[in-house]
């Protein structure tokens, strides 16, 4: 049980952007968004720094998807797995790819350029210890 219960959407109308984000983001809006949203100013600062995070300028949101899977597991983190998977499956990207995502230098979907095995093996190795 929550020590904080979560709003619901429509007590916090002000923080309307804020929800719209983590829905385009995630697919919906989670609990930890509606509780944060108790304190106003910083669910918009959180709003701001996860759009700056997800707003991707140098690679593609599949890739980042891919990444960001690849990353979650190889740390163990199975909270942050979850959210990868559902970001992955809110942006279209096929089973399929994901069952294989750990295939990467050998299989079709990931031999059409190198930026997702150089991303894995740098990422998979700076993100499998978590802070």
């Amino acid at each position: 049980m929550a020590r904080l219960e979560p709003l619901d959407q429509e007590q916090a109308p002000d923080l309307e952007e804020v929800f719209q984000i983590k829905s385009d983001t995630l697919g919906f809006v989670p609990n930890s968004a509606l509780t944060i949203a108790r304190w106003p100013e910083l669910a918009r600062a959180y709003g701001q720094l996860s759009q700056a995070v997800t707003t991707r300028r140098h690679v593609t949101g599949e890739l980042a998807s891919l990444i960001f899977l690849m990353a979650s597991t190889a740390a163990g983190c199975q909270y942050r797995r979850a959210h990868s998977v559902g970001t992955a499956s809110s942006r279209g990207i096929a089973k399929a790819k994901l069952k294989q995502v750990w295939e990467f230098e050998t299989r079709d979907p990931f031999t059409d350029g190198s930026a997702l095995g150089a991303s894995a093996c740098y990422g998979v190795g700076a993100l499998a210890v978590a802070n």
